[in-house]
């Protein structure tokens, strides 16, 4: 299968805030995994705002990344603690 390797340093920036860039990055990975496994390499990234972050993992379809459809290369331990918390806390809400 395919696989397309997403640089968010490339399109967005070392710094990734904000809601709506969060959503622009997610569309792009939904898009291309779609047809394609989709690595995302977050090197070079020097922050991750939490909203960019439950944009970005908290929104993002579980059954793609477990899966393995799409996955993330380079991420910090910053962003990987942040990835899990936003995943985490939209989980337990929707247990509620």
């Amino acid at each position: 299968m395919l696989t397309i390797r997403i640089f968010p340093q490339l399109t967005v920036g070392p710094e990734l805030v904000g809601r709506a860039a969060g959503a622009r990055l997610r569309e792009e990975i939904l898009r291309a995994a779609g047809s394609a496994v989709v690595v995302v390499d977050f090197k070079g990234i020097e922050t991750v705002s939490p909203s960019f972050a439950d944009e970005l993992f908290g929104k993002l379809p579980p059954e793609i990344v477990q899966r393995r459809r799409v996955r993330f290369a380079g991420a910090s331990d910053e962003v990987r603690a942040l990835a899990r918390g936003v995943r985490g806390l939209r989980s337990e809400l929707a247990a509620t």
